[in-house]
């Protein structure tokens, strides 16, 4: 292949993806580029709409694969341009992108490609020269996949993945999602809040539940505890009843925000953390403070 590729392959053999296939080595000779790369024994995307329909599950498992895969790809500035049914193939199980033949890395103060390159149906836009491609090239193709995929399914009803598709396909970058893990966490909170409103547990891994269990049984103990003793503190009927409905809210508003329960974490913080742990540390801390704030009003409304 031309030399131009071997920067983009080199920048390809650092990283380690399930969702692409690994360089095995990639050199010069000749002023051309050689890539060695590991087979994919699997079916080709377009392949399997041809011979069967696909579900709504298969579609969402396949965009949050190429989703994932474009973010790790875009994280090393490399263009894919070519996204389309052909260079996607699902081997057991697993969603793979490839051929990037025809990549390129993003390069800073351009105005256009230097070579205009793309598949027709698929290439966004900017691939015909009206501006240099970047991210949001690859979503707008990713988009378009998303639509055969969609026209392909057993269920023809509309879902939130045709806005998903619409948004991608823009004609104006500007108004498309603005990288692939924008994208992806829409696709996770549309289908999270499509299939149950119980907030965290419903879509963290399943390694990661016990840590909720844990951490929500620890967290009810303690305030259990510091009501119980809150209330014998109190004297008189009128304040024990005003003590009982701020203590019963000092318990029910951190747990609707630890738990996330319709999605009011996502809304009052809508912060994006790479870890999973950081998010279960800040909603902890979260609650907490709101467990204090509902405290220290009690103090204040009601006599030593």
């Amino acid at each position: 292949m031309p030399y131009g590729n071997y920067e983009v392959y080199q920048k390809l053999c650092q990283i380690e993806s399930k969702h692409l296939a690994k360089i095995l080595d990639c050199f010069t000779e000749n002023d051309h580029c050689v890539v060695i790369e590991q087979y994919i024994n699997g079916k080709r995307l377009d392949a399997m709409m041809y011979e069967q329909s696909l579900s709504d599950e298969d579609v969402l498992h396949i965009m949050t694969g190429l989703c994932e895969a474009l973010t790790e790809v875009h994280a090393k500035g490399i263009i894919h341009r070519d996204i389309q049914p052909r260079n996607i193939v699902i081997a057991e199980g697993n969603v793979i992108l490839l051929d990037f033949d025809i990549a390129r890395t993003k390069k800073e103060n351009m105005e256009k490609d230097t070579r205009l390159l793309g598949t027709a149906g698929y290439a966004s836009p900017e691939q015909f020269g009206f501006a240099q491609t970047d991210e949001r090239s690859d979503i707008y193709s990713l988009g378009k996949v998303l639509e055969e995929m969609l026209a392909n399914r057993a269920n023809g009803n509309k879902t939130f993945l045709n806005d998903v598709a619409n948004k991608c396909t823009q004609i104006d970058p500007n108004l498309r999602y603005q990288n692939a893990d924008e994208l992806l966490r829409e696709i996770r909170g549309k289908r999270t809040k499509k299939n149950s409103n119980w907030g965290m547990l419903a879509y963290c891994e399943k390694r990661y539940i016990p840590i909720y269990i844990i951490v929500i049984i620890i967290y009810l103990f303690v305030t259990s505890a510091i009501v119980a003793a809150g209330l014998d503190m109190t004297n008189g009927i009128a304040f024990k009843i005003i003590a009982m409905y701020l203590n019963l809210m000092s318990v029910l508003l951190p747990t609707l925000y630890l738990l996330n329960i319709g999605r009011v974490a996502d809304k009052l913080i809508p912060a994006n953390f790479k870890h999973k742990w950081v998010k279960i540390l800040v909603r902890v801390l979260v609650a907490i403070t709101i467990f204090m704030l509902v405290m220290l009003l009690e103090a204040i409304i009601l006599p030593s």
